[in-house]
């Protein structure tokens, strides 16, 4: 049977608000996580991006379980209650949710340098074909994800999540910079030493016993 999640959302109509406050959110992760920042751009069915300092953060609708906006009530005029159903296909799924030929959804932040590094990763997992990669993270086992980050000497990481079960493990890092040709070849250099590695520890059966735990639904 398949089940289906229901994400509440409260959102303001897109227009200029008379008196051109910012729209501070917060949002409330599947995982637990509980992120605010200011409201960039919002689009229910797929995404939404906050403002955190001077980064935006974009965060698929599949790992989210309700978008607060602080400075509207329910009752204010120009505010809408929407709800938005979303059909979980993996809901009763039982087993090693990074078994091979598992859905994964590569993930990355709203940066052009980060966004053609995952291009790439995506273009290596397709073509090895060990996963079978999606679009959508609603229809993923779990999540490959190349953040870039700026704090200190930049470095780049390569990690795996699924909001299914809360956990992540980060597979590598190397040091990089915000150049698109940088990540492009930094992204290379991380699936060849830590993904396709990792792949082959599924492969053999060899991976930690603390990896196959976190990982398995029963």
């Amino acid at each position: 049977m398949k089940m289906k999640y229901l994400l509440f959302a409260f959102l303001s109509i897109w227009c200029v608000m008379a008196d051109g406050q910012t729209q501070t959110v917060k949002v409330s992760m599947r995982n637990g996580t509980v992120i605010t920042g200011e409201m960039v751009e919002f689009d229910p069915l797929d995404h939404i991006i906050i403002k955190i300092g001077n980064k935006d953060i974009t965060i698929p609708m599949a790992e989210v379980a309700f978008v607060d906006n602080k400075n509207l009530s329910a009752n204010q005029n120009g505010t809408v209650k929407d709800t938005v159903e979303v059909v979980d296909n993996l809901a009763n799924y039982k087993g090693f949710l990074l078994a091979k030929g598992n859905n994964v959804y590569v993930y990355c932040n709203n940066e052009k340098y980060e966004m053609a590094a995952a291009k790439d990763l995506k273009s290596y997992l397709i073509r090895d074909g060990f996963w079978n990669v999606v679009d959508n993270m609603i229809d993923a086992h779990f999540t490959i994800s190349y953040i870039v980050d700026l704090n200190g000497l930049d470095k780049a990481y390569v990690s795996i999540g699924s909001w299914r079960t809360g956990e992540t493990i980060l597979l590598g890092a190397t040091y990089t910079d915000e150049s698109i040709f940088t990540n492009r070849r930094v992204v290379g250099e991380l699936y060849k030493k830590h993904v396709v590695p990792f792949q082959k520890k599924i492969e053999k059966g060899t991976v930690s016993k603390s990896t196959k735990r976190n990982f398995t639904i029963e």
